[in-house]
């Protein structure tokens, strides 16, 4: 009985000392582990320790963790921190197998109230850190937890005067965890567990000059859903161009169907991304970002989106000559994927396989500043390849004098509207990848186009871009299988170097095609060249066409125009000859012109058939108005210069007209046809082929001195010389551009 008792003694001894001496004993021990474990730099107060062998629990309270005054000589691999845990629970812990050294099988954690400051993080490490279950003591070979739960957790990263990141709540829930070598490589798990559920509220970092702030996030990776609610990014500072400023704005994002296991191994797989609502304001750098595989290839080597679609969107980018902005934007892509391999892949088109989106309307300068485009709306979608534009337009931004004076030469404003473009088989990969324009029909319905021209200023000293030959010149593919307009409608005005007067004229009813406008050496040949065919009625009472051929890669330019103009009265021409050439036609009927004509780099040369009857004119002065003088000079001009029909007599042959004139590269191509048809005419109404050809050349001085232009820059050349050219019989000198 003695030996009953003194062992019912022992045993009560122990358990009392394991009952009130435990809890103590393991608070110092966990204390002292944290000091000799952070060499000093670390000091661990707990407030409360309680354990509950019964059930195999543990609660903790009012945890303080510290830096030291030593932290600052420690290893520069400590990251520095404070927290506060107001409590921490363990359920389900066995002390039987954390006595035989086996995995733990924990059935609860419970975190409340968690408080975390970091002043820095960890520095530079010699070594990569082990994995977290490599890190367990030796007498627990792994841990096996059912449910972890954290509430109402706060952190914040703190910076010289504000926070780098901070977030005022985080609800985090996490079931089966593994914490050992077979868990970190289930490619089941996500950081050990199976499912990750949480919600972070109030978020908040500094990144790279930019503060980001976050209303809400939620996930779920069991389900695979990310939500996001309310995100901003607004630039803490913008100074000197250099590194790029986003002001950014998500209303909602939602992402579905997220392989989250996938994340531990540095691969994005998702099944859709929703966005609405985005708004985004880019600075863009100095120097140009790297593509956008190469700027994810650190965090995601591999990233795969089956689905992305964005709705009721707005982006602006500054910083650049053609600074766009762009309202209304819908977007969806499908299979996305962002690599090296998929960015030269012919079949995606900026990583995806297909693009469709539209947008509201928008606008870009153009040769800032004294052009801006834009339109009221398009759609496209990029694998059928096709594009519809509404409310086209291209208008200047300054006066025809403004822009003379900045250039520092005349110029021929030119203003453009189409209510609707439209393209087919466009390769929109093509453009992504090398901006080349490949498309097999491009439809302008019912443009509207108005040119302005001063022709009383300098010339441009450069040779013109609006040349067949210039088309070598582009650096990039173009391909244009068809060109349609339909119901075209062209008004000019200008004034000439002879009257102050505005000669004005328009076109109209204009349809045409041009087939083949390419500069690709397989298509455009001799044999194949550019074919452009138009038909229009001229002021209103002249049916005419024409039909134009051209290699465009031939460095001589040459090409041949041929054409025809129908039956209508002389005097139409009168809105343009009277403030142009100071000449009025009187009376005539033009019954039909056939013209046929060769062009290339020095001049054109040609035929033109012009049959009329009963054509007098009459010669003006610079006021547009006819004295006794002019009366005596259009008398002269009528009996000895210009025949009154062609032919003379009814079953005679026509005179042809002989079409003759050097070209001046530093106009268009469409300046040298007009000579062209001055010279035959002329030539054809009774006027010498050598004058005829000189009156087509003509170019005269400005009649606007430099002093008198707008205050700015001195023109660097001064105009040609005026050529005086039949001074007795024509008066009147004209120079068109």
């Amino acid at each position: 009985m003695w030996w009953l008792a003194g062992v019912a003694a022992l045993l009560l001894s122990a358990v009392a000392a394991v009952c009130f001496g435990l809890d103590p004993w393991l608070r110092r021990r966990l204390e002292k582990a944290v000091t000799e474990q952070s060499g000093g730099r670390y000091v661990l107060r707990i407030g409360n320790l309680r354990t509950h062998l019964a059930t195999g629990s543990l609660t903790l309270t009012n945890a303080r963790l510290r830096p030291t005054a030593q932290f600052a000589s420690g290893p520069d691999s400590l990251p520095r921190l404070a927290l506060d845990l107001p409590r921490l629970r363990l359920t389900g812990i066995s002390l039987l197998a954390l006595w035989r050294q086996r995995p733990q099988v924990i059935d609860s954690l419970s975190i409340s109230g968690l408080r975390l400051r970091i002043d820095s993080l960890s520095g530079t490490k010699t070594s990569p850190s082990a994995p977290l279950h490599a890190r367990l003591p030796a007498r627990v070979p792994g841990v096996g937890l059912a449910h972890l739960a954290v509430r109402d957790a706060r952190v914040l990263v703190a910076g010289r005067r504000r926070p780098r990141a901070a977030f005022e709540r985080l609800d985090l829930t996490a079931r089966h965890i593994r914490l050992d070598a077979a868990g970190a490589a289930d490619s089941a798990r996500l950081f050990y567990a199976r499912v990750w559920q949480g919600q972070l509220r109030g978020a908040q970092a500094r990144v790279e000059h930019h503060r980001i702030r976050v209303r809400t996030v939620a996930f779920d990776s069991q389900a695979g859903v990310v939500t996001v609610d309310s995100l901003r990014m607004r630039p803490t500072r913008i100074g000197r161009r250099g590194p790029s400023y986003l002001t950014m704005q998500i209303g909602r994002a939602r992402l579905t169907g997220l392989q989250a296991a996938a994340l531990a191994g540095h691969r994005f797989r998702a099944d859709s991304l929703r966005i609405v609502g985005l708004h985004f304001d880019l600075t863009a750098p100095a120097k140009p970002p790297p593509p956008l595989h190469k700027q994810l290839k650190g965090l995601f080597p591999s990233f795969e989106l089956a689905d992305l679609r964005l709705t009721d969107g707005y982006v602006r980018l500054r910083g650049l000559a053609h600074a766009p902005i762009i309202r209304a934007l819908q977007l969806h892509a499908e299979q996305l994927r962002i690599d090296s391999a998929a960015s030269v892949d012919p079949a995606r088109v900026l990583y995806a396989r297909a693009w469709t989106g539209s947008t509201g309307a928008a606008e870009i300068p153009i040769e800032p500043p004294f052009y801006r485009v834009g339109y009221g709306r398009v759609a496209f979608a990029t694998r059928p390849g096709t594009l519809r534009a509404t409310d086209v337009f291209l208008t200047p931004t300054l006066t025809i004098a403004e822009t003379a004076r900045r250039k520092g030469h005349g110029i021929t404003q030119l203003t453009v509207r189409v209510p609707e473009l439209s393209v087919r088989g466009g390769d929109f990969g093509a453009f992504a990848r090398a901006g080349s324009l490949l498309m097999a029909e491009v439809t302008f319905r019912q443009p509207r186009v108005f040119l302005l021209s001063d022709t009383r200023y300098p010339i441009d000293p450069e040779e013109s871009l609006v040349t067949p030959e210039a088309v070598r010149k582009i650096p990039f593919p173009i391909d244009f299988r068809r060109i349609a307009i339909t119901d075209g409608h062209l008004d000019f005005r200008f004034i000439g170097t002879v009257s102050p007067r505005y000669g004005t004229g328009r076109v109209t009813q204009l349809n045409g095609t041009v087939t083949n406008a390419s500069n690709d050496p397989t298509r455009m040949t001799d044999a194949t060249p550019m074919v452009a065919r138009v038909s229009a009625l001229f002021l209103d009472q002249c049916r005419a066409q024409a039909t134009a051929r051209m290699n465009l890669l031939d460095p001589r330019g040459r090409h041949r125009v041929t054409g025809t103009f129908g039956t209508a009265p002389a005097q139409i021409m009168n809105s343009i000859l009277e403030p142009a050439a100071l000449t009025r036609i009187q009376t005539g009927t033009v019954q039909r012109i056939d013209m046929d004509m060769t062009g290339d780099r020095d001049g054109i040369r040609g035929e033109l058939r012009g049959a009329y009857r009963n054509l007098h004119i009459r010669l003006l002065n610079k006021q547009v108005e006819q004295t006794l003088l002019t009366k005596i000079k259009s008398k002269a001009a009528n009996k000895i210069v210009v025949h009154d029909n062609n032919p003379d007599k009814p079953g005679e042959p026509l005179r042809v007209g002989r079409i003759e004139s050097r070209r001046e590269r530093r106009y268009s191509v469409f300046a040298l046809w007009k000579q062209g048809l001055v010279s035959g005419a002329l030539h054809a109404i009774g006027l010498g082929e050598e004058k005829a050809q000189k009156m087509s050349e003509t170019q005269t001085e400005p009649t606007v001195e430099e002093s008198a232009l707008p205050a700015g820059p001195v023109m660097d050349k001064k105009p040609p010389k005026p050529l005086r050219i039949l001074k007795k019989l024509v008066p009147g000198k004209r120079r068109e551009r």
